[in-house]
């Protein structure tokens, strides 16, 4: 992976853009915010990134959509109030944003993770740059990690496998022999508690090549949209001149849903494509 791709896709920015990323922050410079939480203005990562405003805000609505899942968020300054707000971002929010916003009605606010994501949007900025490189680095090491890890796991597998077929050697020989020995009277406990024991092993190999398997199996659960991929299909549907109910009852029985919060995140792109062109 290389700074073009995370620069040009955003399928490798999404997969680099977690909260447990959010380090590389502190790697890089100290990102002036409101709260404990890192909850921070476009002011202070224009300042961050050494870039002017304007800049930060040419990245957030070319790529809007993608800092809204990171926590990108447009609150009236008079909702700051509410509980769910003063819970979020404390109750002296307000107090902290008024000497940078005091004539605004508005206010944008960023969680790190979005700060992260506009990281790996700006171009020219040398600490995004940095960003970046740590980024890129630190998915190259876990490539590598991944890469050794698999190896382990097939040559534990092909011992095992060795050691299987050995076994089934071994427990055909024993087998014949327990039937030799039959015939007579005074070997016949002794015959089954032999072939008992070859059972067993058998047996505890059989549920160690099952829990091998299970463990190379990949996971193919599919996990549900997100919070902020419904707000996202709810934008859409706001555009439309069309009853919500009627439209969400269309959108459920294309994609063969009893309720659009049951969408498959896998899906989600064809799904907000979808909710975009329909016109009834």
């Amino acid at each position: 992976m290389n700074e073009y791709l995370l620069l040009e896709s955003e399928t490798f920015r999404k997969k680099l853009c977690t909260d447990q990323n959010t380090c590389v922050l502190n790697e890089v410079g100290k990102l002036e915010s409101f709260t404990e939480n890192g909850w921070t203005t476009t002011e202070y990562i224009a300042k961050f990134y050494d870039v002017a405003v304007p800049t930060v805000k040419s990245v957030v609505l070319r790529n809007k959509n993608e800092v809204i899942m990171d926590g990108y968020k447009i609150i009236q300054k008079k909702d700051l109030r509410a509980p769910k707000f003063r819970k979020m971002f404390g109750t002296d929010i307000e107090k902290k944003i008024k000497p940078l916003h005091s004539k605004t009605r508005s206010i944008a606010l960023f969680s790190r993770r979005a700060v992260l994501r506009i990281g790996m949007l700006l171009r020219d900025s040398e600490v995004a740059k940095k960003v970046r490189s740590y980024l890129l680095n630190s998915e190259n090491r876990t490539l590598n990690n991944e890469q050794q890890h698999r190896r382990l796991l097939g040559q534990m597998a092909h011992q095992l496998t060795q050691q299987a077929s050995q076994l089934a050697k071994n427990a055909e020989q024993l087998i014949c022999q327990a039937n030799l020995v039959t015939a007579a009277v005074n070997e016949i406990e002794r015959t089954k508690e032999m072939v008992k024991r070859i059972d067993e092993r058998v047996e505890l190999q059989e549920q160690r090549l099952q829990a091998l398997e299970n463990s190379l199996r990949p996971n193919n659960k599919q996990q549900k949209i997100s919070e902020e991929q419904v707000l996202l299909l709810k934008i859409e549907l706001k555009k439309k001149k069309k009853h919500a109910v009627s439209v969400w009852s269309k959108f459920n029985k294309h994609f063969g849903l009893k309720s659009y919060a049951n969408l498959p995140a896998s899906s989600f792109d064809v799904a907000l494509k979808w909710m975009k062109n329909y016109k009834g």
